[in-house]
């Protein structure tokens, strides 16, 4: 279904981004007296925790059970004859681990991916400007509305899946047109809280619904959004021609953030692999989800924290070194724990690869702040903004691609079943060959906390 957060680049990727859900600056609220840890800001604050927990566990709960019913739909499909049988009947049936039959549930789910991509990316900006004009409640309980009729249609196509192609679950996401999705979802959440716990109090401790804007007529409303759009676009296109690309350094940071979204579908495919490889039940699999989920706890509670305390106080880096000391460390971890997994001839060994992997998925969150500290203030929402493209672009690229390989993998058969952990790995290793090749003042000293490239000290 519509991802709330991706699976390679771990949930709190995200989380950083205080930037305005649009590239403008987002609306001055007066700051009421109290402080900005005041009760109605933790309240708010707390609120948005809970829905972002209870978005990710609606999402995590329906992975395995739909791959589960996707795959005893379409075996009945390949084998009639299995049609008398319960779902858990079917699922022990060997038949229904069939190369054709896993083949065409990866390419089914890879653009599944894309298409529950597809609302949100399109309608960003137009209900962004509404969350401005109208306040975020109203357009946050419209993109719930239009995630809760999707799972809806989806359930439908599957219990009546006598009637309706399981093909049509590639159409049910333009519900999701109706509010934005998950997407939009998401970022007015976060939005939310960077409008009520930023730090110079811009807000006071309320949901900001009655913002003062001057009334609008209907084509003033029209003329506006319009101007919101050319202005996004036209930034977007200063941004990339500008002083990312422009600059080197940049430029192959923001790759290395493409090439881990392309490499970041690999772990939607662990279920499908544990259960085809290992002839885990889909239940079984479903355990993979709560191994991810508890060592991605573990690294934003206890390991970021303390690396990055260990070298800004005992060893003095610069907030730059030490950034891009845990973005390397990262991505060996990111694509050591790629390789494992595919190449995993038992699975306990898969279970290790996908704990490395897992602390490895830091290394998105960690570039972003790094990037943050390499550009103008006021260019970093530009930047955020633009990161969010190339993530978007590596998730439609990399659904198809990667359910393609593991499609290629079946008919190989083999070590070959893990080619699409295999294609993680190597793209991640271009991204940890990038991000070695840069280097910074590790100590602080004034005037020298700049990021230089290594083929630039030999100059």
């Amino acid at each position: 279904m519509a991802q709330a957060i991706s699976d390679y680049e771990i949930d709190a990727d995200d989380v950083l981004e205080e930037a305005p859900l649009l590239d403008d600056e987002a609306e001055s609220v007066e700051a009421g007296p109290s402080s900005a840890y005041s009760s109605e800001v933790i309240l708010c604050i707390f609120i948005c925790v809970v829905l972002i927990v209870c978005f990710e566990i609606g999402f995590t709960l329906q992975i395995a059970p739909l791959n589960k019913v996707l795959e005893s739909i379409i075996c009945k499909n390949y084998f009639p004859e299995l049609t008398s049988l319960d779902l858990n009947a079917m699922a022990d049936d060997q038949r229904c681990k069939n190369n054709d039959v896993q083949g065409t549930l990866a390419m089914l789910r890879g653009w599944q991916l894309v298409t529950e991509i597809l609302p949100g990316l399109l309608t960003t900006i137009f209900y962004g400007f509404l969350a401005d004009k109208h306040g975020r409640k109203i357009i946050l309980l419209l993109s719930v509305g239009g995630i809760i009729l999707n799972f809806i249609a989806y359930a439908v196509i599957c219990w009546f899946s006598n009637i309706f192609s399981v093909w049509l679950t590639l159409v049910t996401p333009m519900i999701m047109f109706v509010g934005g999705g998950s997407v939009v979802a998401t970022s007015l959440v976060f939005t939310v809280a960077a409008d009520v716990a930023h730090e110079s109090q811009r807000t006071g401790g309320r949901i900001p619904e009655d913002l003062e804007t001057p009334p609008t007529t209907k084509d003033n409303t029209q003329h506006t959004l319009l101007d919101r759009i050319k202005t996004t676009a036209s930034q977007l296109v200063a941004a990339v021609f500008g002083y990312i690309w422009g600059d080197t350094k940049i430029a192959l940071l923001m790759l290395t953030i493409l090439l881990t979204s392309l490499g970041r579908y690999a772990g939607e495919l662990k279920l499908q692999y544990a259960t085809k490889k290992f002839h885990w039940t889909w239940a079984q699999a479903g355990y993979l989800i709560s191994v991810k989920a508890v060592c991605s706890l573990i690294l934003l509670v206890v390991l970021l924290p303390s690396a990055s305390h260990i070298l800004t106080n005992k060893y003095s880096f610069t907030v730059k070194a030490k950034d891009l000391w845990l973005a390397r460390v990262s991505s060996i971890l990111a694509l050591l724990g790629a390789f494992l997994i595919a190449f995993s001839p038992r699975s306990p060994m898969m279970v290790l690869g996908i704990i490395i992997f897992s602390i490895g998925s830091a290394y998105g969150l960690i570039v972003r702040s790094l990037l943050a500290s390499m550009v103008e203030p006021h260019h970093i929402g530009t930047l955020f903004n633009t990161i969010s493209l190339l993530q978007t672009a590596g998730s439609i690229i990399a659904g198809p691609l990667l359910a393609n390989t593991f499609k290629l993998g079946l008919k190989m058969d083999g070590i070959w079943i893990g080619l699409p952990f295999m294609i993680a790995g190597c793209l991640l290793s271009f991204a940890a060959v990038v991000i070695w090749s840069i280097t910074v003042t590790t100590k602080s000293v004034a005037g020298q906390d700049d990021v230089i490239l290594d083929s630039e000290i030999a100059q």
